[in-house]
């Protein structure tokens, strides 16, 4: 090997150095994987809660509409006026 092939000083280190660097990025890569898919599941179950939540929300106002037109006869004739026209 001349000089001119061989690799310049002290860039041996910074390959070792950078392939040091590199050594934990599976392991990175494997855990960001979890994490992603855990918050992933955790999205889902909050979209599931979210729409329960919407059927309670409906349910509790048909029951609050049905005992309020009971009570009164003048928000039952607008309810039953605007049941007629959707």
């Amino acid at each position: 090997m001349t000089t001119s092939d061989k690799p310049a000083a002290g860039s041996n280190r910074k390959v070792t150095s950078r392939l040091r660097s590199l050594a934990g990025v599976p392991a990175e890569l494997a855990r960001l994987r979890r994490e992603v898919k855990a918050q992933h599941e955790t999205i889902q179950e909050l979209r599931a809660l979210g729409g329960r939540v919407s059927e309670l929300l409906d349910l509790v106002t048909e029951l609050l509409l049905l005992e309020s037109t009971k009570q009164d006869p003048k928000f039952k004739a607008l309810v039953d006026k605007y049941l007629e026209s959707v």
